[in-house]
């Protein structure tokens, strides 16, 4: 019984990889009909040419592989002063105090705060909530720090009073 399945399974690749090999075996003979016409238009053009031209086209050729060639090997002995990625130190901001002024939380702000961090808590305990937190999560990265950094700042702030 199994095997009767495992042949529609096989007759349906084989008819996808022969699709498939239709659709190489196309563009492949394109390519091939685009590289006939080119080369047979350059041929006519260099056919053209006197024996002289000819001769100067290859040894032009010649000398330009050449000095390419050459360049490339000094350049790899040369010692490099420039970099591809640049290595950029991060900046940690600090809170801006102007004047002696500091930022203030109000106690009402936290405690919106923490409502809102215990229901995304109360979210992972579901799979509908799961998706919600992902989203969020995924929208707002760095959300979850945001709140974490706004509690300790108010815990700085308190003892302050």
């Amino acid at each position: 019984m199994f095997s009767l399945f495992k042949r529609k399974n096989n007759q349906q690749h084989q008819r996808q990889t022969s699709q498939q090999h239709k659709i190489a075996q196309k563009i492949v003979n394109r390519c091939l009909g685009l590289q006939f016409k080119a080369s047979t238009f350059l041929q006519k053009k260099f056919e053209m040419l006197t024996t002289k031209a000819k001769r100067l086209i290859v040894v032009a050729f010649c000398v330009l592989s050449f000095c390419s060639c050459i360049y490339l090997i000094v350049k790899s002995f040369r010692p490099h002063h420039y970099t591809a990625l640049a290595i950029v130190p991060i900046r940690v901001l600090t809170p801006n105090v102007h004047d002696g002024i500091q930022p203030y939380i109000s106690k009402q702000e936290v405690e919106k705060i923490q409502k809102f961090k215990s229901y995304l808590d109360s979210l992972s305990n579901s799979k509908s909530g799961k998706r919600i937190l992902d989203s969020i999560n995924a929208n707002r990265p760095g959300l979850i720090d945001s709140l974490s950094i706004v509690e300790n700042l108010y815990q700085l702030q308190s003892p302050n009073k």
